[in-house]
């Protein structure tokens, strides 16, 4: 039930919560693994994971009731293996939620480890009328209180719910769910979508029901189960960047099998390409786009701005012309929200080594412009290795290990502008590779300066945003309304849909 929102999570930026295990506190959390001695009424299932019909992955749920307590556990563990642009990423996501006989949530330990970044743990544990929320993220410990009713469920309570009671024709079925994988309270909705035949992994046949599940956090992403009348679950699917992902319920000894030489390279798949190559792009000024999807509007995505002029054609397409970003000569810094200035656990400010780069970047530099730019020129330079094998890691490891990909030079240069008072924040979109003719995904850092924002890109040594950056969503990285990776849900349904035309350049 909760495997499509942390696939999607990933497919945004990867989970921007990295490294560090949880120290003592008031939310000690729930185990991993719980003693299988302990336990009675255990249920085990193995599911194969595939993205456009190739194998990335396999999954296991284990659901059982605990023999010295009223409590039910459930351990979800995923494993996923692809490749972004060539290189090899391999992400575990590990889930454990503990709930009372009626479902309603107690504990639950989230993990992602994704080498060789450290582990993450988010741990939380309801007491007294709340929900209790600790994070380690880069040696930096927070905690956060919920507000707590009872009646929020775990995902395994809704699945196992879903396939007992299922809904039926015109009568939806909804549950308040907590998602550890976004730290969020949702509602999930379920409706019946008749009977289909379904093939299984192996070829085979199946009458299935169609259940579709909608995730109030990302409502255009649904979910569909299809599940036998005795309530087996045969498959499991969703559309995510224009393609199929697809679990497939299968033995153990079928879904450990080892994933072959031709890995599924997610990153490669999900470019745009363009009708017309972009000649010497790197000297142009402005670039207009015309930008179609095949059932949605466009204007709906991709927002306007200094920067970027929206004009609709029609339903399902837009004129957009893109200029560049350059700085303001001496500007003021801008008044902005303390969101954006102050540290969070994606952009810790107050770590000394982010807050040790940050001086050495700046010099003796006065001007925030030019402190803006210095400091964008000095990740550029200072990040070692660039690698596509992290899916996402805090400014502070970051700092410690000087590596990774875009997403790692923005949240570093955020974190080092903040510690200069600069209001900042990281834009989520798409960019132009002149190598491949094609846009992929893409992160860079803005800084709010003269009373609006400007881009900053240190993957690139001129740290220019212009005409070949298109901005989907930008975001402080906050914590305060849980992930805040939702606030890049709408990239995701560009890639792999959307077509982009050039229409003009200078």
């Amino acid at each position: 039930m909760r495997w499509p929102a942390l696939v999607v999570s990933f497919v945004l930026a990867g989970p921007l919560l990295t490294d560090g295990t949880l120290g003592a506190g008031r939310a000690n959390g729930a185990d991993a693994e719980a003693p299988p001695s302990r336990s009675v009424e255990a249920r085990q299932r193995w599911a194969v994971l595939r993205m456009a019909g190739k194998r990335v992955g396999y999954a296991r749920t284990r659901r059982y009731r605990d023999a010295a307590a009223p409590v039910v556990h459930t351990d979800e563990r995923i494993h996923l293996r692809l490749r972004r642009f060539g290189q090899t990423l391999r992400l575990t996501l590990t889930t454990h939620t503990q709930e009372d006989l009626q479902g309603d949530l107690r504990a639950f330990r989230y993990e992602q480890a994704n080498p060789p970044a450290r582990p993450t743990v988010v741990e939380g544990r309801i007491e007294e009328g709340a929900l209790w929320i600790v994070w380690d993220d880069a040696g930096h410990r927070s905690e956060r209180r919920i507000a707590w009713q009872a009646g929020v469920k775990t995902g395994g309570f809704v699945e196992a719910d879903l396939l007992r009671r299922p809904p039926t024709t015109g009568m939806p079925r909804r549950w308040r769910q907590f998602a550890p994988e976004l730290q969020k309270i949702v509602t999930i909705t379920a409706n019946w979508r008749g009977e289909r035949t379904v093939r299984t992994l192996e070829g085979r046949s199946v009458s299935a029901h169609k259940y579709e599940l909608r995730n109030s956090a990302l409502p255009e992403v649904p979910t569909i189960i299809y599940a036998t009348t005795a309530g087996r679950v045969v498959k499991t699917e969703t559309v995510l960047a224009g393609m199929t992902l697809e679990m497939f319920e299968v033995d153990e000894r079928t879904a450990v099998e080892e994933i072959g030489e031709e890995e599924f390279d997610f990153a490669a798949a999900t470019t745009i390409r363009v009708d017309r190559v972009i000649p010497q792009p790197g000297k142009r000024r402005s670039v207009t786009y015309r930008l179609s999807l095949p059932d949605e509007d466009p204007a709906r995505l991709i927002p306007a701005d200094p920067r970027q002029r929206v004009q609709r054609i029609d339903a399902t397409t837009i004129r957009l012309e893109v200029q560049t970003d350059r700085l303001p000569e001496h500007p003021r810094i801008g008044r902005t929200g303390e969101e954006f200035l102050r540290p969070n656990r994606f952009l810790q400010s107050d770590d000394p080594r982010v807050r040790r780069l940050a001086t050495q970047a700046a010099g003796t530099a006065t001007d925030p412009a030019r402190v803006a730019r210095q400091m964008a020129q000095y990740v550029y330079h200072a990040m070692r290795k660039k690698t596509f094998s992290i899916a996402t890691a805090t400014a502070a490891e970051t700092a410690a290990r000087l590596e990774g990909d875009c997403t790692e030079h923005a949240v570093l240069l955020a974190a080092m502008l903040r510690c200069r008072r600069i209001p900042s924040r990281v834009a989520v979109g798409l960019v132009y590779v002149p190598a491949l003719s094609a846009f992929a995904g893409h992160m860079w850092t803005e800084a709010y300066l003269d009373g609006r924002w400007y881009g900053l890109d240190a993957t690139r040594e001129d740290t220019v945003v212009g005409p070949l950056h298109i901005r989907v969503a930008s975001s402080s990285l906050d914590d305060a309304d849980g992930s805040p990776l939702l606030a890049f849900a709408s990239l995701t349904r560009l890639l792999g849909r959307l077509k982009i035309n050039v229409v003009s350049w200078r």
